[in-house]
């Protein structure tokens, strides 16, 4: 069996800015810039989720939009400007939005939160004021398991505030037109905070920690996506799983011919129910099914307000 090198394969070549520096790569032309992001790039900070435009986890900013990028050909985009969230914060420092994150709780398993950091930074962009109907419209395609999306729209909204802190003169808060804090609580004149910027950096006594806000020691990791999944970890001649999904609905299997399959170059394995007769179920409704599929398949469908999904 004879497999082609990885660098063999690489017979595409783009330039384009990335994070603010001309980048020039070489990459294998079937591939998604996500993918060449992550694999040719290092920059896994950007997520690799559903691969169907769905998740919203792979969004970056191409060109000052958000867009997902598993569903952008790399060949598409040279000459483009791409903005991950490696390239959010500035001089060491981290972007308002990512500071927001951290200290409210928006960044919880952090998987989602790269792509939702830079959506958000297309929204204002476009609009420094938004509303919560707006903040909530623009991060919709976004999924996150998480957080409920409540702390994601208070820290969308204490960024807002934050950077009109750095953009109006201290002594001219007073005249701005909103007058309430993150979450939406009235400010009020017996509250001894007197800019959003002192909300959020106000230094607490050291002593005071009970129903006082505290930074998960591992939010700036997420918030800037230097966070590792198992999904980020590259290692020298790694071999890759594929699944196999049956088109249909309900049907029992026969025979699985794997002959062709094995013979594929490249191809070092191929795994049927018959070599993992392992039940993982669970729940009771659960219980009887094998982590593959063994004497047929059948499709489970769960309905969301979203959308429905299913799973064979």
């Amino acid at each position: 069996m004879t497999t082609l090198p990885i660098e063999s394969q690489k017979t595409a070549q783009i330039r384009f800015t990335l994070n603010g520096e001309e980048t020039d790569v070489l990459f294998a032309p079937y591939k998604t810039l996500l993918e060449v992001l992550r694999e040719d790039l290092g920059h896994t900070g950007t997520k690799h989720g559903c691969e169907l435009g769905e998740c919203g986890a792979c969004a970056v900013l191409l060109d000052g939009k958000a867009v997902l990028f598993c569903l952008v050909l790399a060949l598409e985009c040279g000459g483009k400007q791409v903005l991950t969230v490696e390239g959010l914060g500035e001089d060491g420092k981290l972007h308002p939005l990512q500071d927001a994150f951290a200290d409210l709780g928006a960044a919880q398993c952090g998987y989602c939160t790269p792509a939702i950091l830079v959506t958000a930074k297309a929204l204002l962009d476009q609009n420094p004021h938004p509303s919560r109907d707006q903040i909530r419209e623009a991060i919709s395609g976004n999924l996150c398991r998480c957080t409920g999306y409540l702390q994601i729209f208070e820290a969308v909204e204490a960024a807002v505030l934050k950077i009109a802190s750095k953009r109006i003169p201290e002594h001219k808060w007073h005249s701005v037109s909103t007058n309430t804090w993150p979450g939406g609580r009235m400010a009020n004149e017996n509250d001894s905070r007197t800019t959003p910027a002192d909300d959020l950096n106000a230094s607490h006594d050291e002593l005071r920690v009970i129903g006082i806000p505290r930074r998960r020691v591992d939010g700036r990791a997420k918030v800037t996506g230097q966070t590792r999944f198992a999904d980020d970890i590259f290692l020298p001649r790694m071999a890759h799983c594929k699944l196999l999904r049956s088109p249909h609905p309900h049907a029992r299997i026969r025979k699985i011919d794997t002959t062709r399959a094995t013979a594929y170059p490249g191809v070092y394995l191929v795994l049927t129910g018959k070599d993992v007769p392992i039940q993982y179920g669970i729940l009771p409704v659960s219980q009887d099914e094998q982590a593959l599929c063994l004497d047929r398949v059948r499709h489970v469908e769960i309905q969301s307000r979203r959308s429905s999904r299913a799973r064979s």
